[in-house]
């Protein structure tokens, strides 16, 4: 069994697969005691051909998802999951991640010392200065999942009250991983695996010297696709939240336990981002669309979080 297992999904990206590869090697994967598992979820292009170039240099396994990769990174994952063998720990990043020269020391060394840790993560920086990206981007509550930045900065900070880390870079202990664990088929499928061990008494903890770059894929900036993802992040955001219940989550414990004013809420809520909408129309340029933007992910996230609150037992009004 390697001591590292770097898992990485990746869909017609190969170019970026093959910058996220050699950066594993600048920072010092070994051959003997380091693996990297390429996921190919379905890809159409040279990836197979990316992954055997850099056999010499690295040690890879390769491993072929047909599942469409518009159900998510959940099927890659599992795939990577089911093929066992993985190392003691093990490292989710994306195929658009570079990670620091000294990110390999950094997630060993916090897994050697942080021994009542179960799953980890670092800052994920952008490889843009702010300066270059357009001013709707920039907005707080646009900025981080837009482009997948994750920043707690320099410190060490344990995860709490059902939180999670980025999924485009973490890792975990092996050995804390059930068999009968499966990813969902959803789009941000990776905080399920936290909620999932925390269930089970795992504790996370965020570490700000391992930290990775995310190279920003263009087409992250453009206002329909960020539309798009905001809605779906919404929606996927309200499901990991509430279903299944976890009472270690506040906004679950907090609907179950409140059911009246959870719904009054997230009405007054809807009623809020559709002004915002609203508002939208009468803007224009970089205002319009982040109205646009911020209100697809409020309308979409309790939208949804009422009608999970209308058909899970969870949330009843009244106990039977």
């Amino acid at each position: 069994m390697p001591l590292l297992s770097v898992v990485i999904c990746t869909h017609n990206r190969a170019e970026s697969l093959r910058q996220t590869i050699e950066s594993l090697v600048r920072a010092g994967i070994s051959r003997d005691v380091h693996e990297v598992v390429v996921v190919d979820n379905a890809s159409e292009d040279d990836t197979p051909a990316v992954v055997e170039s850099l056999r010499d240099t690295i040690t890879l396994r390769y491993l072929f998802e047909p599942k469409s990769a518009n159900r998510g990174k959940g099927p890659p994952l599992n795939r990577a999951l089911q093929a066992g063998n993985l190392g003691e720990i093990v490292a989710v990043i994306d195929d658009d991640i570079s990670v620091e020269p000294d990110w390999l020391e950094a997630v060993l060394t916090t897994s050697r010392e942080e021994r009542d840790y179960d799953f980890f993560a670092g800052p994920v920086r952008v490889d843009r200065p702010r300066s270059a990206l357009p001013s709707w981007v920039l907005h707080p509550q646009v900025y981080a999942w837009t482009l997948s930045s994750f920043d707690w900065g320099p410190k060490v900070s344990p995860l709490r009250d059902g939180g999670s880390f980025s999924g485009n870079h973490f890792w975990f202990r092996s050995c804390i991983l059930t068999p009968e664990f499966v990813f969902p088929a959803i789009w941000v499928p990776e905080p399920y695996l936290l909620h999932s061990l925390m269930d089970r008494g795992g504790q996370g903890l965020y570490c700000g010297t391992a930290a990775v770059v995310h190279r920003i894929q263009d087409h992250l900036l453009d206002p329909v696709v960020a539309r798009n993802r905001a809605t779906v992040l919404g929606e996927t955001t309200a499901r990991l939240r509430l279903v299944p219940f976890n009472p270690a989550v506040v906004t679950a414990r907090k609907c179950q336990r409140h059911p009246l004013k959870a719904r009054l809420f997230c009405l007054a809520q809807l009623a809020k981002w559709s002004l915002v909408l609203a508002m939208g129309v009468v803007s224009w340029g970089d205002a319009k669309i982040r109205r646009q933007v911020l209100s697809a992910q409020g309308i979409a996230y309790y939208r949804e979080m009422l009608r999970i609150m209308a058909v899970d037992p969870s949330y009843r009004w009244r106990k039977a």
